[in-house]
């Protein structure tokens, strides 16, 4: 099956496995080799996408037959009011189903006693062009 293969290279850098390491994606890593990956799993998202479009247009194009139905697919099937069931129930009339109420809650990330704590660690991960942004949001 080699048309089903992806045609993308991955080369082994150690900076995939210092952005893994450090919990981070390969897109935010600098350096140009991170880029370079990037790039490449930016390129086998793409065939990705293209494969599962072309994969939907051509299940599209076929024209389902009989023999393609499951076998009990007409018991599933809604029988109009007034028509009898060929089988031996009756269909069941259609329950609407009514999606369960969400409702968004704020709650902080970190509780308040640890949050002085958990925000000078923030500052320690944060680049320097982030800690000016940071410090320039704050000034305003």
């Amino acid at each position: 099956y080699p048309d089903m293969l992806s045609t993308t290279v991955f080369e082994e850098k150690s900076s995939l496995s210092q952005a893994q390491g450090a919990g981070r994606s390969i897109h935010s890593w600098p350096g140009q080799a991170a880029a370079k990956l990037a790039a490449s799993f930016d390129q086998l998202l793409d065939e990705v996408i293209k494969s599962f479009s072309a994969d939907a247009m051509r299940r599209i194009e076929q024209a389902k037959s009989s023999r393609d139905r499951n076998r009990y697919a007409h018991r599933t099937r809604e029988v109009p009011k007034g028509e009898k069931s060929k089988g031996r129930r009756s269909a069941a009339s259609p329950v609407e189903a009514k999606p369960e109420r969400i409702e968004m809650v704020e709650t902080p990330p970190v509780s308040p006693e640890y949050e002085d704590a958990f925000n000078e660690v923030l500052k320690q991960t944060l680049t320097k062009k982030q800690l000016k942004e940071l410090k320039g949001e704050q000034e305003d």
